[in-house]
């Protein structure tokens, strides 16, 4: 709940979607809010600030850095989060399939493909560089482990 003076983080998480490493980060790195203090240091955000923090994160959706959208103005946010924005990365692949393809090559087509798609969309690869076997794939990952089984069985 909010105190006299503003409102706590962890309110201000719930209600923007962001954690508090990332508001403490945001406001400490980039000057994103400035929230005031109370007597014991504990930081109290308005009702703007919480505007700011969603807006920021929208914009951010939108696929812009935070580095690079920390110091605009509410209409330059608004601006931004409103105009739609093409996604970084195409999620078509295109690949070239000979006709009369061997079944264990069409998998290797496909394993690429889902790979490729899988390495686009995540923040982590889902394949580790070099290596050979179970170990060149990340711990935990579903996929991976499907496509290590997928390989075994050709």
């Amino acid at each position: 709940m909010p105190g006299s003076v503003g409102f706590p983080i962890g309110f201000v998480s719930l209600h923007t979607g962001l954690s508090t490493h990332v508001i403490r980060a945001w406001e400490r790195r980039y000057q994103a809010v400035a929230p005031q203090r109370s007597e014991t240091g504990r930081r109290l955000f308005t009702q703007s600030d919480i505007d700011r923090l969603i807006l920021l994160k929208r914009v951010i959706q939108n696929g812009h850095s935070i580095s690079h959208i920390a110091g605009l103005e509410r209409r330059d946010l608004v601006e931004l989060a409103d105009a739609t924005t093409q996604p970084r990365h195409s999620t078509h692949v295109e690949l070239k399939m000979p006709s009369g393809i061997a079944s264990q090559e069409t998998i290797a087509c496909c394993i690429k493909a889902i790979t490729m798609l899988a390495d686009r969309h995540t923040s982590r690869p889902t394949l580790l560089p070099g290596g050979s076997g179970r170990g060149r794939y990340r711990k935990g990952s579903r996929l991976a482990a499907g496509l290590f089984r997928l390989q075994s069985a050709g």
